[in-house]
Parts: C-alpha cells; structure tokens; sequence
C-alpha cells in the first residue's frame, strides 16, 4: 500500500550536523511510521523589549533599544538541505499593537523600543537558520552599559542566572508570551548556600503573562534582595514563554552597568560558559538544584592554556559565587560535575568617568547542528566571535552576512583552547560543526577605548530543519 504523509511537522534543533540530513533507520522506525526531515518553512522567536520599563509602580528608565533579525543565506541553506520554494517573509513586530518592520534581503531591523516585547516570523526562505538580537544601551546618570542579547524559542522552562546583593543593585524578570492564550508562570528560586535555599516562593507563583504580551516584575520582591544572585527556574503553564533577566547596578551615584540575561543551559554535569570577557573582576555563580551536593571541576580555558581553578562542593538546593583568576581577552570556564549543576560568570568592567559596565555570560550549547547570532548595529565597541574546544581538536565552518551577501570560512581550534575571529562589519554570524569534537561559542563586545561598554552573547540554535512524519493506515 502507498505511503501516506500525514500533515504532521514537529519543530526540532537543526539535524543537520556537517550538511546532511539525518533519517532514523528503517529498522528502528515504530510499525506504521515513518520519520525523515524536511525544511523548516515557519520559524518564530521572540525578543525582550525596553528592558527598564513595565513593572507596576516602578518609574520606567530610558535606555536605546535596537533589534534586528537576520535569515541564513540561500547558497548556505541548498549546501544543508533543499531551501523552500516560496520566498516567503520575515518580519518584526511588536507584541501588541503597532507598525511592522517587513525585512529586505533577508534582513530586518528596527530601533523602536518595544515595551511589551517584541516577535521576529519568517516564512518560505526566510525561516531556515533565522536569528535574532536586541542590543539595549545608556549612557546617563541613572543606567549606562551596553546589553546584547538573544530573542529566544519560547519555552515552557528556563533557567536564570543574574544579579547581585550590592545596594543599588536590581533584577527585574521579563517574560514575553507569543501566544493567543494567556500563560501562567511559577517561579523556583534556588539561594544562597545557608540562606533559604530551594524554594517556591508565594509572590512568584501564579504570575499572569497576558497573551501577545510582556509581564515585567522586580526579582527583588519575590526572593532575597541581599542575595548574591538570582537563580531562578521560570516553569510556563497553558503555553511558552521567552524570559530574561535585565540587571542593572547603580553603585551610590555612579551607574555601574546593564545586562539582559538570557536563560543559560539546562542542568547539566558538563557546562561550558563561552566567551566570558576581561575585565576588572569576574566571579563564577554556579548552583546544584537537585537532591544531592555537587562536587565541580573548574577550569578556564584559554587561548594558550586550558588551567584548573579549583574543585567547588555545591550544596544541593543552593548555589556558590566563586571569584574566578583574572584572564586573557579570550576565555571560556568549563565546569564538570558529578550531579547536574547550572552557572554563569559575572565581570566587572573597570570604571572609566565614573561609570562601568558589567556582562554575564551564560552556558553555550555545543555547535553539533547549526547555531548562530544576529549582530544589532553597534557603534561604540568592535565584536569578536570566541569559539573553545573544551575536549579534542574540532573543525567549524563560520558563516558571516554583510550588506546582504553570506561568506563562509573553516576554522581550526586546537584541543582544549579558545579562539577568536573579527566580527567587524557583520551582521549575523552562523557556526555548525564539520567534526565530532564539541565546539561552543559566543559573541563579545570589545571595548574601543573610550567606553566601559561589556557584553557576551551565546550562538543558540539556529533552526533549518523539521522532522516529518509519514503514516501508513494499518490493514
């Protein structure tokens, strides 16, 4: 009897490993059931929004807000799978009422700042390996600091990394829901070791994120403000949300920086934090939210070196800051547990006029399908993507858009070490593996000299592909 496709397509990570589609087996196939891939032909990611605004009886605080988005070029696309025949749309809009911003060559962007978060759609060519970012700055007396990050999937969980018990010190949640139904948030907060530790607090159950909406609210109301950071599960009920945190630090009356955090890896015993800059301080925030300690493995990885920091017992339900050795430009810290841990690392810019900036980088996943970033005009500081081999030697190719062509690049990465490469001039960066060795890799501001600016970004996964599902009627 004919094969039947059923109008099925379940959204996946991008199988498509050094360009070849991956099919199951026949003979591992379910009886009646046939699974291949096929192009992804929709694609959705959502963006935070004005990161200082939104919460009920807070006064908003102005910051610049810019967001673009970018789809992988075609020529790339056909190398990986055969793209769509439709040429399709991309298009970036807020979440609620207002102008659309409908992209050309493959490119769209916008400087609005969005206070109830933002939606970037792709259709037809457009939707495989689409990325997008949003780079939020100021430079006043009450924020100054430069913020570049991911417009994300939405997800019914995520894990967040940020903050810090200083005075002056505040987190405010962003939670974006692209969904026609409004969706239900609890928060799990994780503290301090000999604080409180794990809990369910009652002021972050039951939060109400409005349909084709934002819900802002301050951390510091739900957990411990004199904590040392936030450590927050966000679980989603009735639908998918995106969330960050955007952390901001005015110390006395000199603002001491900004960032908007986006979630970092699940639990996991292997971590890998790509891309942590220099700076003038820096501290590592790791947690162990199961049921038994951790005992972890730090090391940093570097261009030159790969040196161990220490070994760290987590307590479980709680988490650890430790102050991570001063390093070179170019670094990754890789954490290896023997119980599922999450971190990010925190760094301190020095200060320049009274100001400074800080960045936190959160955990990269392994480039084993494609992954890749959208790069929101920037023109206070230069970029440089930073890619580390936490084990073997590995072998990427390196994709760039510029003024609407794509080149690509191999690169090599030496076992155990980071690189860097130039991102001046591009708009969106992609990466994929063409070896079995893991590769992780992030996006970093650099500095220009004349402002404190620091950022960190991941290369999260950049979908191109959808598993399909064939249905043979039974007799």
């Amino acid at each position: 009897m004919r094969w039947r496709r059923a109008a099925v397509l379940v959204a996946t990570a991008a199988v498509v490993g050094g360009g070849t589609a991956a099919h199951r087996p026949a003979d591992e196939q379910q009886p009646g059931v046939s699974t291949g891939v096929a192009v992804a032909e929709q694609a959705e990611l959502v963006c935070p929004g004005d990161p200082l605004a939104g919460v009920d009886g807070l006064e908003d605080v102005k910051t610049r807000v810019g967001t673009s988005a970018r789809a992988l070029d075609r020529s790339v696309v056909e190398e990986l799978i055969r793209p769509p025949a439709d040429e399709g749309e991309l298009v970036l809009a807020p979440m609620q009422d207002g102008s659309t911003t409908t992209g050309e060559s493959g490119r769209a962007e916008d400087d609005r700042r969005h206070p109830d978060g933002a939606r970037v759609t792709a259709t037809g060519q457009q939707a495989p390996g689409l990325v997008a970012a949003q780079l939020s700055s100021a430079d006043s007396d009450d924020v100054a600091g430069l913020a570049t990050t991911p417009c994300l999937t939405a997800a019914a969980e995520h894990w967040l990394v940020a903050g810090g018990g200083q005075a002056g010190r505040q987190e405010r949640l962003l939670l974006v829901n692209p969904g026609d139904n409004a969706v239900s948030v609890d928060l799990e907060v994780v503290g301090a070791e000999g604080e409180d530790e794990q809990s369910e607090p009652a002021a972050g159950q039951d939060i109400v994120v409005p349909a084709s909406g934002r819900q802002a609210v301050l951390l510091d109301g739900i957990t411990s403000t004199s904590s040392e950071a936030q450590v927050v599960r966000v679980r989603a009920s009735g639908g998918t949300v995106g969330a960050w945190v955007a952390d901001r630090w005015v110390d006395g009356l000199s603002p001491s920086g900004l960032e908007v955090v986006p979630p970092t890896a699940d639990p996991s015993s292997s971590v890998v934090l790509a891309g942590v800059p220099k700076g003038e301080k820096a501290r590592l925030v790791v947690a162990a939210p199961g049921r038994r300690d951790a005992i972890v493995t730090v090391r940093s990885v570097e261009s030159e070196t790969a040196r161990s920091v220490g070994v760290e017992t987590i307590p479980a339900g709680s988490f650890r800051s430790v102050e991570l050795p001063d390093g070179p430009e170019v670094r990754a810290v890789q954490l290896t547990s023997d119980e599922p841990v999450v971190a990010a690392a925190e760094v301190l810019g020095p200060v320049e006029d009274d100001r400074r900036d800080l960045a936190w980088t959160v955990a990269a996943p392994a480039a084993a399908d494609l992954v890749g970033a959208s790069l929101p005009e920037l023109d206070t500081a230069g970029r440089r993507l930073v890619l580390t081999a936490p084990g073997e030697a590995a072998e990427v190719s390196v994709t760039t858009a510029e003024g609407g062509e794509a080149s690509t690049r191999q690169v090599s990465v030496d076992a155990e070490r980071s690189t860097e490469i130039s991102l001046d001039g591009a708009e969106a960066v992609w990466l994929r593996q063409e070896s079995d060795a893991a590769v992780h890799a992030a996006v970093t501001a650099i500095p220009d000299g004349d402002t404190a600016a620091l950022s960190s970004a991941p290369l999260l996964p950049a979908r191109v592909t959808e598993r399909s599902v064939d249905v043979v009627p039974r007799p």
